[in-house]
Parts: structure tokens; C-alpha cells; sequence
């Protein structure tokens, strides 16, 4: 078994791992897939992807998505005829080993609630327990949808001089470090597989939701309204704006992700036509 570490996948390799993607979604059922991009890891110099290759036949991958050091969220994905047989196992000692000198904590692993039914024995053999974060994986098709004019503000896609805009308004929403925010919300305006819109008011950045077209379907993440305009329906405006003006340039469908927890969010989208599609679950 050869295992290739790498912080950026070449076109061959996106290629082979996008193969295998849809094989195993098509076998197991799943909704969600992995991010093909570091953009949002914090390092993105480190390994970002495990290929596990045999006789030159890619057999199973590992990503790694890593907002900080102690948040590490990682996807192990192997061949449906080459389970059982350590593959996932090899690939993360060679995470481990690949990524030891960036300090990171103990990882999550990102699973399907109903793979994890059917596999039950998957707790014991990896010593891990779930946890009690699970969010919906929704989905929904390119029919458009009714929007109501609205004069009082306008939604486009970010450019560079919303940059710091953006990153103060996001700062005070997800009450993160404003540097962070500052790079990833310019990671996401130069970046060519993700689209970041914003909705103004005059010239202030009151809301904003990301694209990421990384993958086979269009992934709306990190929509967020400035917790004063809260209430006055620009969240619903601007997701329904992004999804008529993404259905014009883009034949993909759509996905959103929203916590379990959070029955408001959930029918909000559900109103715009998402349906929930499956629930995903961390082991710790």
C-alpha cells in the first residue's frame, strides 16, 4: 500500500478521488461529501490528503479539515471492495505521523448517522464515542423560487474592498478572531471554487453567505445576519437571491447544512424547499 500525503490535490489526483466519491456515496447512501480544498484549513501549508493507492488503483482517502489546532474535523473514505482490510487504519497513522509537528487535538471523525447504525461496531474498534453536536444535511433542486423586491438593501458578491467589512461584521456574528475571519473571508472572495456574497445597506455589510462549488453540488455555509437586522427577513431574501442567481449559471443542485438543534434555521429552509437528506454525527 502506497499512501501519498499532500496539502493540494493535482487534476489527476482530484480526478480519481471525485471517482471514488461518487461510487461510495451511489453504494452507501451519503449526502455529504468531502472538501477537495484547504482553503479553510488555518495552516494551509500542512497535509491536507491522505490517497491510498494500490497497484495504482486509489483505494481510500483521508481529508482533513482544520479551522484551528484543536478543531479538527477529518473524512476516511475506502472502496467499498476493499473494506475491512486496515486501509483507514494505515491512512490515519499516516495523518498522525504526517501532522505531528502542528500540535493538533484529538480529531473528529465526520460520519453519516445511518452508516454508523449499520456499523455499530465501528465505536469499539476505533475507541471512539459520539458526541452530542449532530447537524442536517438538506438538499434541495434548481427550481427557482419567488422573491419579493426589496429597495432597502442589495445583495452581490463580495469584492476585495468589502474585505474588512466583512471580517468585522463576521467577527462580531461567530464571535471568532477578527484575523481569522480577515483571511477567510479573502480566501473565499479570490478562491475560483467558492462565492461569497454579501447584503449591504448603503455601504454596510449587515449579512453574507458563501458558496463553495467544490464539489458535485452547490453548498451554501456560513450565512449569518448582523444580530441587529436580525428578524427583518434579509437571511430568507438573500438565500433565496443566491439560489435564482446560482440556478441561472450553474446546472448543480443544492445542499445546506444546519444544527440539530436549531428547528428555526431548519424551517426556514425547509419553507425555500430543502429537504433533509441525512444527519451527520462526530465520533470523538
Amino acid at each position: 500500500m502506497t499512501i501519498i500525503a499532500t496539502n493540494q490535490l493535482s487534476e489527476q489526483q482530484e480526478q480519481e478521488v471525485r471517482q471514488l466519491i461518487a461510487e461510495i456515496r451511489a453504494y452507501d447512501n451519503f449526502t455529504r461529501e468531502p472538501y477537495l480544498s484547504n482553503m479553510l484549513n488555518f495552516d494551509q501549508d500542512m497535509p491536507a490528503f491522505f490517497l491510498a493507492y494500490e497497484k495504482n488503483e486509489l483505494r481510500g482517502f483521508l481529508t482533513v479539515y482544520a479551522d484551528g489546532p484543536n478543531e479538527v474535523d477529518l473524512f476516511i473514505w475506502v472502496a467499498p471492495a476493499y473494506r475491512r482490510q486496515g486501509i483507514a487504519r494505515q491512512l490515519f497513522e499516516r495523518y498522525q505521523k504526517e501532522t505531528a509537528i502542528y500540535g493538533l487535538g484529538n480529531p473528529s471523525f465526520n460520519i453519516e448517522r445511518h452508516f454508523l447504525e449499520n456499523n455499530p461496531w465501528l465505536l469499539s474498534a476505533w475507541q471512539v464515542i459520539e458526541s452530542d453536536e449532530s447537524e442536517f444535511w438538506m438538499s434541495r433542486s434548481r427550481d427557482k423560487v419567488d422573491i419579493e423586491e426589496r429597495r432597502d438593501i442589495i445583495v452581490c458578491q463580495a469584492e476585495i474592498q468589502h474585505l474588512e467589512a466583512i471580517a468585522i461584521f463576521q467577527s462580531e456574528t461567530f464571535e471568532e478572531d477578527l484575523e481569522v475571519c480577515r483571511q477567510y473571508a479573502r480566501e473565499a472572495i479570490e478562491d475560483e471554487s467558492s462565492l461569497l456574497y454579501v447584503v449591504l445597506r448603503a455601504d454596510e455589510v449587515i449579512a453574507s453567505c458563501t458558496v463553495d462549488l467544490s464539489s458535485g453540488d452547490q453548498l451554501l455555509y456560513g450565512l449569518a445576519v448582523k444580530n441587529a437586522e436580525q428578524g427583518k427577513g434579509i437571511g430568507t431574501y438573500m438565500t433565496k437571491f443566491i439560489l435564482n442567481d446560482r440556478i441561472e449559471s450553474d446546472n448543480r443542485p443544492f445542499q445546506i447544512a444546519v444544527e440539530a438543534d436549531n428547528a428555526v434555521a431548519k424551517h426556514l429552509y425547509e419553507k425555500l424547499g430543502f429537504v433533509t437528506s441525512s444527519e451527520i454525527t462526530y465520533l470523538k
